[in-house]
């Protein structure tokens, strides 16, 4: 398992088919656990998976827009 880092959060908007909207809000109202949880919960697991495909030595955004 990962380590966690501390970081400055940042909203984020993801866009759900209406299917699975319903069954996370389901999910979320059964188990009394939120659906932002769930998300964050499989975003990182799809972020292992494929880190292999990150690119660690890239430098850091500048901060300019």
């Amino acid at each position: 398992m990962r380590d966690t880092v501390e970081v400055t959060r940042r909203a984020t908007l993801l866009r759900l088919p209406e299917p699975d909207l319903m069954s996370l809000r389901a999910l979320a109202q059964r188990t009394r656990i939120s659906q932002s949880h769930y998300l964050r919960e499989a975003i990182g697991d799809l972020l292992e998976k494929y880190e292999r495909f990150f690119v660690c030595d890239a430098p850091e955004p500048s901060g300019g827009r």
